[in-house]
């Protein structure tokens, strides 16, 4: 395997795959279909095709229903376990349905819904201005 050719390559998941794209034997492998050494975009192509052999059966764990959902859920998810994000979440999605309901929600009241999800001024702040944007 190309990473066992890799003398800084470090063994298990993220790492792994860092080790990948940082090893020059990848760096410099000739891409079979183009004839030349790959790209950036040739490395991001296969390191893609590999993390379903490297995290299989990898989910996410934050409970959303649409993007902006997951755009908050993942804001809230800082320096907090998913578990803590998912109880906060239904509150916060049932009352702000739209990005514009973020942008017009006032700080103190997303402060706290958000409060138990720790850096909660930080993140009601970020969150407002998401919805803002």
């Amino acid at each position: 395997m190309l990473l066992q050719n890799c003398k800084d390559s470090l063994y298990g998941g993220i790492h792994e795959l860092v080790a990948f794209e940082k090893c020059s034997a990848f760096k410099e492998r000739v891409n079979p279909l183009y004839g030349h050494a790959m790209n950036r975009n040739d490395r991001v192509a296969e390191l893609l095709e590999r993390l379903p052999t490297i995290y299989p059966g990898a989910h996410c764990e934050l409970e959303f229903t649409s993007p902006l959902e997951l755009l908050v859920a993942t804001i809230l998810s800082a320096q907090c376990t998913d578990k803590r994000v998912n109880m906060t979440t239904p509150a916060v999605f049932t009352r702000c349905r739209s990005a514009r309901d973020y942008a017009e929600i006032s700080q103190e009241e997303m402060e706290e819904m958000v409060r138990s999800t720790g850096f909660y001024r930080n993140k009601a702040k970020n969150i407002r201005a998401m919805g803002a944007a």
